[in-house]
């Protein structure tokens, strides 16, 4: 189990999500920040090589929409429509990196 602090991972979850405010453990990477696409990959990427998180077995597109769908589905989810993502929230996230390796956050 890693030692991570909230503030590391914070900071690379803010540079991705090109913000500035205070992440809370509520806010989801794609509900709340925007984060989809390539940069859900590179937010992916630089922890499995910043901190050694394994996501073996992680589903993107059940997260995420990649870079083509993410301003439909965007749209289409103002409307009430659209593919449903299932949130990731950053306390997930940091349990998952303090963990080492991916698990689905409870229903």
């Amino acid at each position: 189990m890693a030692n991570v602090e909230s503030k590391d991972l914070e900071g690379i979850v803010l540079k991705i999500a090109a913000r500035r405010q205070p992440i809370e453990g509520s806010t989801r990477l794609y509900h709340d920040l925007r984060i989809s696409g390539d940069d859900a990959f590179e937010l992916i990427d630089k922890i499995g090589k910043d901190f050694g998180t394994k996501f073996e077995g992680f589903k993107w597109d059940t997260y995420f929409p990649n870079e083509s769908e993410a301003l439909f589905s965007h749209i289409l989810r103002i409307f009430g429509g659209g593919k449903k993502f299932r949130p990731l929230t950053f306390d997930h996230l940091l349990n998952v990196v303090r963990t080492g390796y991916w698990f689905e956050p409870p229903a």
